[in-house]
């Protein structure tokens, strides 16, 4: 048999990088699978056409309406009142037996302003730390080495990967709200699109002192 290779590129690489039984032997086996299996080569459009017959379906697997079970109103079980059984109990008011009490005990627990305890603890403003009610915002001196190191390498824009890799950490929400966050809410960077902060295009820069 020969082997005419379309794509001469793909001919001389494929047989290294794809599962290969050798040129030509694709046809052979076909062949073998599908005695009736025709084939078409066209050279003017550059087409190779492959034409398998269907088997013929035995007449026991072809499905007629004939063959669909019966699902008509008739197989529905019988409902009428007449079938209905005679030996469902009485709910009548007269079959209600006795015994239920006149009252049901009342279980609400009480909150009456005498009920409630003393020591509920005081939450008003007055009671709340300092440290809770306003956010402690740090000072240069406050920083790290590598918060530091950052502020002064965004004195050009930079991305938040440049800035991590800058740090040598990996790209994780704990370093981006170490390095990035921290930095913009204590006002030693900025966005260079404050107004969409999810931007594709995002970067980030050293805050310039106003003169």
């Amino acid at each position: 048999m020969i082997t005419v290779p379309r794509n001469r590129l793909l001919f001389n690489h494929g047989i290294h990088l794809l599962p290969y039984t050798g040129a030509g032997s694709g046809i052979t086996r076909a062949i073998s699978g599908s005695p009736n299996m025709q084939f078409t080569n066209n050279p003017t459009t550059n087409e190779f056409v492959i034409t398998i017959e269907r088997e013929e379906i035995p007449e026991e697997l072809i499905i007629t309406p004939d063959s669909i079970p019966n699902t008509t109103p008739d197989s529905i079980p019988d409902t009428t009142p007449n079938s209905i059984p005679d030996n469902i109990p009485d709910t009548t008011p007269d079959s209600i037996p006795d015994s239920i009490p006149d009252s049901i005990p009342d279980t609400t627990p009480d909150t009456t302003p005498d009920s409630i305890p003393d020591s509920i603890p005081d939450t008003t403003p007055d009671s709340i730390p300092d440290t809770i009610l306003s956010t402690k915002r740090l000072k240069k001196k406050d920083l790290s080495d590598k918060q530091k190191d950052i502020i002064n390498f965004c004195s050009v824009p930079r991305t938040s990967k440049e800035i991590l890799q800058r740090a040598g950490v990996s790209y994780h929400s704990t370093n981006v709200q170490k390095y990035i966050m921290d930095l913009i809410d204590n006002g030693f960077l900025e966005r260079t699109i404050p107004e969409q902060p999810f931007d594709k295009n995002q970067k980030y820069r050293r805050v310039r002192k106003k003169k």
